[in-house]
């Protein structure tokens, strides 16, 4: 079989994500899905750029609503980890999670799977929970196409 050329990608690799930035030590940033890393860096900068700066939106009662599906074949060597790590790192469901904990937000925080819809379902969920904090909303589906891994 032949492989499929690619005329445009965007590709992801581990050394872009700081975890130093996001207080998240080096051991647990290893073992984190890249679903986690992508929402967390993506959410921050969209604040930012909405002229929020670190910490303005801390203890209110922002909500995050993140629509999250597909399968990724992330899994890291269990041998060289710590267990907590490996649940807390390789869950899509606590993607949404992670962007509260990080931006210290008390509102809901939940992610969606419907499938090919579940950023626009998040997004209506987000909207009709918005009171007078703001929600942050946003989709992330990544397929991992490593080879090397192989899911029984």
């Amino acid at each position: 079989m032949r492989s499929a050329e690619v005329l445009h990608g965007a590709f992801l690799y581990s050394s872009e994500f700081d975890h130093r930035f996001f207080g998240i030590r080096t051991e647990e940033a290893i073992l984190m899905n890249p679903h986690q890393t992508m929402m967390m860096d993506v959410s921050y900068q969209a604040l930012h750029a909405a002229g929020f700066q670190k910490g303005t939106l801390s203890r209110s009662g922002t909500g995050v609503f993140v629509g999250c599906s597909s399968i990724i074949a992330h899994l890291k060597s269990y041998q060289t980890g710590n267990v907590a790590h490996i649940m807390m790192g390789s869950a899509s469901s606590i993607v949404a999670n992670r962007v509260s904990f990080l931006l210290g937000l008390l509102g809901p925080s939940l992610v969606v799977d419907t499938a090919c819809s579940s950023a626009m379902v998040a997004l209506n969920i987000g909207v009709q929970a918005q009171t007078l904090s703001p929600s942050v909303v946003g989709g992330v589906n990544i397929i991992n196409l490593d080879t090397s891994v192989i899911l029984l």
